[in-house]
């Protein structure tokens, strides 16, 4: 690697970041995002947190509706809907108690960012790779822009990197000392749970765990998030019928500019048909399904069939960081929801295939991942988007996600086939697979 082995790259995410925490005052990045641009304003995803903390200390439902048309209570100027499940508002409320909204958003902030450093400081120090590449995953971590946009709106997507770090720095141990695989220890195994108690979509990796035979720590992660949301649901069970519809209900009337995954870039291209067609109702094995929304249901079935495939036919051979990678990019490609800030949670999955596959492939869609969305010059004077902008502004994180999602599947075909997922050190044949 040229530009002195890495430094320069680790030095400009310094600079980045630095850019990125005075823009947090100054506000100067946020015509960037579109999001940023069109939100309520400023910690807006941490206010309603905040609210939802508050409801659970005055026994009110943490999935209310804040009754400002912006989510303001008398707590918070405001705020946007609580989506997770009941964990979150717990620790919410003891914010709530103890600091004020702008306090706690400050809290907030000091607590990423020392998350964020302890992540580099596990990336530098991670065994078997070359310095430079540590360096470079280093800088790509501290200069990633959609984390600008995820302290702006005081989102929870770096703790959700945490965690997955944790679980894919577990999965990677064993294998740098030489050893077999095996299942998550106590760290990777409460980092898991927590993770499915935030954001829930990793309750997925149970799969590939359970092929390999390693039923004790899904049954104990299930365990843990049982005995953390029971109490809420036993006591409001209404509210775990809100928290499904809110996660797992149907596509929304409109696609939103900062909707950025596969789904929302499907669901574009399909409704580009003429309005005749497109919105054709058409009853489907007893769904009813609009012509313009055919193409983003077909496509995330095949994304669900492939990685539920992969993990069947070759869970046992292929490694258990090619199959963590494959669940978390399945999120990516098929949720219906998936905002700008949420690539956060990627890094992780970025840095571990870089460093351990060493593909030139990886470091450049990271760096795609990494820069703000081309939204500033595809959007009019009034921030609207052409059919075409649309496209260009959902294409610049989707394509680069599903490019990452095609490597992942191909290499965990090969790595099966060769028989070293399971066994191989960093290092070995299996480290160099293209």
């Amino acid at each position: 690697m040229s530009l002195k082995e890495g430094r320069w790259a680790l030095a400009a995410g310094v600079v980045v970041h630095l850019l990125m925490l005075l823009s947090l005052r100054g506000q100067f990045l946020n015509p960037l995002f579109v999001e940023a641009r069109d939100s309520h304003g400023q910690a807006a995803d941490y206010f309603g947190i905040y609210a939802a903390g508050d409801h659970l200390v005055h026994g009110r439902s943490i999935y209310q509706t804040n009754a400002g048309g912006n989510g303001a209570t008398e707590d918070v100027p405001y705020s946007y809907f609580y989506r997770y499940l009941p964990p979150t508002a717990y620790v919410a409320a003891l914010s709530s108690l103890f600091l004020s909204p702008w306090t706690g958003y400050l809290v907030w902030v000091i607590a990423t960012e020392l998350l964020l450093l302890l992540a580099v400081r596990g990336i530098l120090r991670f065994p078997g790779a070359r310095g430079a590449d540590r360096r470079l995953q280093a800088g790509i971590w501290l200069g990633f822009l959609p984390f600008y946009l995820e302290q702006w709106m005081g989102q929870f997507s770096l703790l959700m990197a945490f965690f997955l770090w944790t679980i894919l720095r577990g999965a990677e141990t064993g294998r740098s000392a030489g050893m077999r695989e095996a299942p998550p220890g106590k760290g990777g195994l409460i980092a898991w749970a927590a993770s499915i108690a935030l954001k829930s979509y990793t309750a997925l990796f149970a799969l590939s765990y359970l092929r390999r035979g390693w039923i004790r720590p899904v049954l104990y992660a299930a365990g843990l998030v049982i005995l953390s949301c029971a109490p809420y649901y036993l006591a409001r069970p209404e509210d775990l019928g809100t928290f499904l519809e809110l996660n797992l209900g149907l596509f929304p009337g409109e696609i939103y500019p900062g909707t950025l995954g596969l789904s929302a870039f499907v669901r574009q291209a399909g409704w580009c048909l003429p309005d005749e067609l497109a919105s054709r109702r058409l009853a489907l094995a007893g769904l009813d399904v609009s012509v313009g929304n055919l193409p983003v249901v077909a496509a995330n079935l095949l994304i669900l069939g492939l990685s539920v495939w992969i993990v069947l036919r070759h869970g046992r051979r292929c490694s258990m960081t090619l199959q963590i990678s494959l669940w978390v990019l399945a999120f990516f490609l098929i949720f219906k929801d998936v905002w700008e800030y949420h690539y956060v949670m990627l890094l992780p999955v970025l840095s571990v295939l870089a460093l351990r596959y060493r593909s030139p492939l990886i470091p450049w869609l990271a760096l795609a991942l990494a820069l703000p969305t081309p939204y500033l010059l595809v959007a009019d004077r009034q921030g609207g988007l052409t059919q075409i902008g649309s496209l260009i502004q959902h294409a610049s994180k989707a394509l680069p996600t599903l490019a990452l999602f095609i490597w992942v599947v191909a290499t965990a075909r090969r790595e099966a086939n060769r028989g070293t997922g399971a066994r191989g050190p960093i290092g070995s044949r299996a480290a160099t697979l293209p």
